[in-house]
């Protein structure tokens, strides 16, 4: 356990000494926490593939598909130039703000990983660590890794995608107790390729981050290093998510308790003033989607951190041994 343990101390010392990096994991949380298992929390039925059939419906209904939709635009601006040219603007602007945030959260998955493994090799030189060093060097590895995050939503959504195809498919042709069988059968078979896939997309960014590999050849080697430590992987996974549930449970405890001294004042401000209790409800809001960002950026903060420093113990000499393995050995002896 003492690889573990010296993991999540360190992390923890860290995120807590470091809390420029917790800029960084607010971001780098767009992004499913590092290759989290998000999927496999809220796309595990199929209503994802049947919500993917619904999507592929509307866009025939409004004519993309066809090509309708887009003559239909040449139409509107003909006839009404100002109003679809407003709206276009609107378009591009959000297309603009999505493309930013994308370019953003890479950034700052890689701002975070680069700098923590910076601390962790060299602190005597993290002086020079800033917000903007962290995003000067998210943008210099800026498309090896978003490579590596597209091909990981790939592979992930891929698979899930073609076994809900065939749950939603058979599912009608066969008894309720047949359907939760086979339910049960390729939900067995997805989650340890959405491990693995998670997995080698932790190891690839740091190969592309920390060792400046390239796209296909930082997954090689996130595979190849996955393969040698797979079962250390797992137990840190394991790990990682009960702390996460843990604090988790303790962010929501506490806005649970910080929440009723403001209940209260809300409702005695009700007889007050309407309109003052109506922008004291907004402001509460406000301040608790605020706490639980806080609280989110400093999780991913020391869930990247702690994935980086087992990369680099990996790496290292130093190596690691399977905690399971370990009591293996001990009864044998």
């Amino acid at each position: 356990m003492n690889l573990y343990r010296n993991i999540l101390k360190q992390a923890g010392q860290l995120t807590w000494r470091y809390k420029f990096l917790w800029f960084f994991g607010l971001f780098a949380t767009f992004l499913g926490s590092f290759g989290g298992y998000e999927i496999l929390v809220n796309r595990t039925n199929a209503d994802f593939a049947q919500g993917f059939f619904d999507k592929i419906e509307r866009l025939k209904a409004v004519g993309v598909l066809d090509g309708s939709f887009f003559t239909g635009m040449i139409s509107s601006f003909k006839a009404h130039p100002i109003t679809t040219g407003i709206s276009l603007i609107i378009l591009l602007i959000l297309v603009a703000l999505f493309i930013f945030v994308v370019w953003l959260a890479v950034a700052s998955q890689v701002g975070l990983v680069s700098s923590s493994a910076l601390i962790y090799q060299k602190p005597q030189k993290t002086a020079s660590l800033t917000i903007g060093k962290g995003i000067e060097k998210g943008t210099e590895k800026f498309w090896p890794v978003l490579g590596v995050n597209i091909f990981s939503k790939i592979i992930i959504y891929g698979i899930f995608f073609g076994l809900s195809l065939l749950f939603l498919w058979g599912s009608p042709y066969h008894s309720q107790l047949t359907t939760d069988i086979l339910y049960i059968v390729l939900f067995i078979i997805f989650i340890p390729v959405a491990l693995v896939v998670a997995f080698i997309l932790k190891y690839a960014i740091c190969y592309a981050v920390v060792e400046d590999k390239g796209f296909l050849e930082s997954i090689k080697e996130g595979w190849n290093l996955f393969i040698r430590n797979w079962l250390i992987s797992l137990e840190m996974a394991l790990i990682l998510f009960f702390i996460t549930f843990v604090a988790s449970i303790v962010g929501v405890i506490i806005s649970f308790l910080l929440s009723i001294p403001f209940y209260l004042l809300l409702n005695l401000l009700v007889f007050v003033s309407a309109d003052l209790s109506f922008w004291f409800m907004i402001i509460g809001m406000l301040l608790l989607a605020l706490f639980i960002t806080f609280v989110g950026a400093i999780i991913t903060t020391f869930k990247v951190s702690s994935w980086t420093n087992l990369f680099l113990q990996l790496r290292s000499k130093k190596g690691g041994v399977s905690k399971i393995l370990r009591m293996a050995e001990k009864i044998k002896k």
